[in-house]
């Protein structure tokens, strides 16, 4: 009974990982990413303390894909979250959600200078150029963040503001990153 029980305690664990987690770069998956979202704002509530949400999307990944192969692409997506992972905080949280997107949920800031700190360390991340069939090639993300309690202390509108200042700033020539504000809900819905 007890090697049984340990069988099957052992299936359920990686089942349960395997729900969680995105099978190609090990990050948690979009399956999680409520939660986590929902338990950071709730962690924060009675404090002075900020947690932000991360949009970062990789630029012309679908260019790299085609030109290169779907192997490549995935190489690429392992390469982008080890490199992410790498350059935010260990109690900071990414997750890949579907694609060439991912979301970094920074757990505890005081104010948008510290944000501004790791967004930079992301950054300087994709200096380096990724080496793919030979040929070096430039990777550069776009990033949107939101903020909570300042933007909103729904997971789903943090989200969801994120995304909208991280198209703010794909396309902006002069940045990879902006945080959201309201003035960006008009022109979203403007296009």
């Amino acid at each position: 009974f007890y090697q049984m029980n340990q069988v099957i305690h052992s299936r359920a664990q990686k089942l349960d990982y395997k729900a969680n987690h995105d099978e190609l770069t090990g990050l948690k998956n979009r399956s999680t990413l409520f939660k986590g979202i929902e338990k950071t704002i709730q962690l924060k509530k009675d404090s002075n303390l900020k947690c932000g949400v991360c949009f970062i999307d990789l630029n012309e990944f679908k260019q790299i894909n085609d030109s290169f192969g779907h192997d490549a692409g995935d190489s690429v997506l392992i390469e982008a979250a080890n490199r992410i992972q790498s350059s935010i905080r260990s109690d900071d949280n990414i997750y890949r959600i579907g694609g060439d997107e991912f979301i970094v949920l920074i757990q505890s800031v005081k104010s948008h200078l510290e944000v501004n700190t790791i967004i930079q360390n992301v950054l300087r991340s994709f200096d380096t150029p990724l080496t793919i069939q030979e040929q070096a090639i430039e990777l550069t993300v776009s990033i949107g963040i939101a903020m909570s309690p300042d933007n909103s202390v729904n997971s789903e509108e943090l989200l969801n503001y994120a995304d909208i200042a991280m198209y703010s700033a794909k396309n902006d020539q002069n940045t990879h990153y902006k945080f959201f504000n309201r003035k960006m809900l008009k022109r979203a819905s403007d296009s």
